[in-house]
């Protein structure tokens, strides 16, 4: 998820072809953290800062949670039987038993 918002961030200083130093300015961070996030190094940034900056700029930021009803329904249904279940190859007699 922190990639997704740094490449919104990226975006938003290319769509406005900012700087290093225009778009940290911009965005109320350091320089040196816009290229950091310019070259996807996001260890020190939580999720939450990343939101801020982007917001900063200009994007909206949505975070969305789904049940995984949809998918552990798919994942819970039975399969028929002996069909995980590789076959074995057919036994030949070998000439001159």
């Amino acid at each position: 998820m922190k990639a997704q918002v740094a490449n919104s961030i990226v975006a938003a200083l290319h769509e406005r072809h900012l700087t290093v130093r225009a778009g940290a300015a911009a965005a109320g961070i350091d320089p040196a953290d816009v290229q950091r996030i310019r070259n996807a190094d996001l260890a020190r940034f939580t999720l939450d800062r990343l939101i801020r900056v982007a917001r900063r700029l200009g994007h909206r930021v949505e975070i969305v949670v789904l049940p995984r009803l949809f998918q552990d329904a798919e994942r819970a249904k039975p399969e028929p039987a002996g069909a995980a279940l590789p076959r074995a190859a057919p036994r030949t007699r070998e000439a001159g038993s």
